[in-house]
């Protein structure tokens, strides 16, 4: 088991940290390959960033521990997606968030300490296919 700071204002994260967390990345990675590299995935963001979102496609960003992707909860996980949804809606000012629907093409499963359905694409692994503005405080349909 490897251990690292989890101090998060000086996180330097390494990889699953248990061998349950490396059982569940090896599974994801099984089954998006599986899939022919295909995943479809939510991400959630205030209803103004959704638009451009929608007109633009998505920049890369880059995180505090330095990578760069846009993160997506799988389709049983999508709900995972609304709470960042109303945090940036709020920061915004926006009276609604955006769940953002996309086809991912090979993205890499989260490195997140619990192994969650969480995947991370580039800008150009990324196709949009809808996306849904639900007022805050309602859950997307």
């Amino acid at each position: 088991m490897r251990m690292v700071n989890n101090n998060y204002n000086n996180w330097a994260y390494q990889g699953p940290q248990t061998e349950e967390a490396l059982r569940k990345f090896n599974k994801n990675l099984r089954r998006r390959d599986a899939n022919g590299g295909i995943i479809i995935g939510y991400h959630g963001t205030s209803a103004s960033i959704g638009k451009i979102i929608e007109e633009l496609g998505f920049k890369d960003y880059t995180s505090i521990d330095g990578t760069v992707g846009i993160w997506f909860w799988e389709e049983g996980w999508k709900d995972n997606a609304i709470l960042p949804g109303e945090k940036k809606a709020k920061e915004q000012g926006d009276l609604e968030y955006a769940i953002i629907k996309a086809k991912l093409t090979n993205p890499a499963p989260d490195l997140s300490p619990f192994a969650r359905p969480q995947w991370k694409a580039n800008k150009d692994q990324i196709e949009i296919l809808g996306v849904e503005y639900v007022p805050v405080g309602q859950r997307p349909k």
